[in-house]
């Protein structure tokens, strides 16, 4: 019997057949982790299309249009396994090279009750409580908080960006933090904007409003000094604090 995926894996695909190959491949030659893979198709191209048809592996779910990357993903975790305990965002131009990987980000959300939230990479914003968030190509959630109605699912008025800092500054209100995968050993590359590269529109360079979503998520926002600031950065980017 095929054990129960512990990990939920999101992808949300758009042409760029060359690097959602190596995503998928990479995802099956490093996993050890019993995980699933939920893939959903925003209307790509057939180079694209008939390659996860081919697979056979994940589990697809083929739109008609191109619903951006917030309501895909919503989309793709709907459908997620019901014992699946985490929850693992992931662009589909990433490409792991470290069979640990996923081991080494569980890890980090086991390291403590209220450890809600890793990544490997931080979007770093001089304002408290939070300072930024884990960025979106790598964002893993423990499900609790998905499932919680006060912070998930993704909040699709962000299609496209914004919606890791609105996630993130629900989850902390509720008293959860992040922490981050140091930068060594590297878990994965991202090889950047492909996934995004024949998309269009307005909606892809939408510009947020860090202190506004601080507040929505009745949070007091303040910023911090420009002298305290590079020191936290660093302490934040080695796993130092939990940001």
């Amino acid at each position: 019997m095929t054990p129960a995926p512990k990990v939920s894996i999101a992808i949300v695909t758009y042409n760029a057949a060359e690097f959602v190959r190596k995503c998928l491949e990479s995802i099956r030659r490093q996993t050890r982790v019993a995980h699933e893979v939920l893939v959903v198709d925003n209307a790509s191209g057939p180079e694209t299309r008939g390659y996860l048809d081919s697979t056979g592996w994940i589990r697809l779910i083929s739109n008609g249009e191109n619903r951006l990357w917030c309501p895909a993903t919503n989309q793709a975790l709907a459908a997620a396994h019901p014992d699946s305990k985490y929850f693992l965002l992931l662009n589909s131009d990433v490409e792991v090279i470290r069979p640990d990987w996923l081991e080494r980000l569980i890890a980090i959300l086991e390291s403590g009750a209220r450890v809600g939230i890793t990544g490997t990479q931080h979007n770093y914003r001089p304002l408290g409580p939070t300072f930024g968030a884990v960025d979106g190509h790598c964002f893993m959630v423990r499900r609790e908080l998905w499932d919680d109605p006060e912070i998930g699912p993704l909040d699709e008025r962000y299609p496209w960006n914004g919606s890791p800092y609105v996630f993130t500054a629900r989850a902390w209100s509720r008293g959860y933090i992040y922490r981050l995968h140091p930068p060594r050993p590297r878990l994965l590359i991202h090889h950047g904007a492909r996934s995004r590269a024949d998309a269009k529109g307005p909606v892809l360079n939408r510009k947020i409003d860090p202190m506004g979503i601080l507040r929505e998520a009745r949070l007091d926002p303040w910023r911090e000094s420009r002298l305290a600031t590079p020191f936290r950065r660093v302490l934040i980017r080695w796993g130092r604090l939990p940001a």
